[in-house]
């Protein structure tokens, strides 16, 4: 299967030279080499000097992988950083400017609840030498069965085709109304 389809020099990477052309993962459509074999006619290599290749090549055969890439067919793209990333900005909007100190506590904060729950905080305040209150830990338990029960429904098929019609009947204009995490999105 070939999944390296947008880098219209990637042949360079894999080392492709005119005594080693290596364009087993290209496509006919934009290699240059397989462009020119199939007219006929003669491909001299244009390669990326050594040091360059010896320092990129293992990133870019890192993000080449076909077990990483099999994750992003059909636009399953989402990870868990998002997740966490989100949880984050919930807490400290990008919207608000805050210190570096807030920050710093705000993902603090935020790694404890995405790891371990809302429980990691009454923990950290025992930690602390602070006994959580009845009500405090009342509300962390009704949380963490909230965040379970949508979890649960969440993973339901049904729920997972509703919300995909949904947001295709909503398009992606609804969307810029939120912070967005693109660069100079806020």
């Amino acid at each position: 299967m070939n999944f390296i389809k947008s880098a219209e020099n990637c042949c360079k990477f894999f080392r492709a030279t005119d005594k080693n052309p290596t364009h087993q993962k290209c496509l006919l459509t934009w290699c240059k080499y397989l462009k020119a074999q199939a007219k006929g006619a003669n491909y001299t290599h244009k390669g990326i000097p050594e040091a360059v290749m010896d320092a990129v090549k293992p990133t870019f055969d890192a993000l080449a992988d076909e077990k990483l890439l099999e994750k992003c067919f059909g636009g399953y793209t989402k990870n868990p950083n998002e997740g966490l990333n989100a949880l984050i900005w919930r807490i400290v909007p990008k919207t608000v400017y805050v210190g570096k100190k807030t920050v710093e506590v705000a993902v603090n904060d935020a790694v404890l609840v995405f790891n371990d729950g809302q429980g990691s905080r009454v923990r950290v305040l025992e930690g602390l030498g602070i006994t959580a209150g009845k009500y405090l830990v009342r509300r962390i338990n009704a949380q963490n069965k909230r965040r379970i029960q949508h979890a649960d429904v969440a993973l339901q098929q049904s729920s997972k085709e509703a919300r995909t019609a949904r947001r295709k009947a909503l398009g992606l204009a609804n969307q810029e109304d939120e912070p967005s995490y693109v660069q100079g999105g806020f």
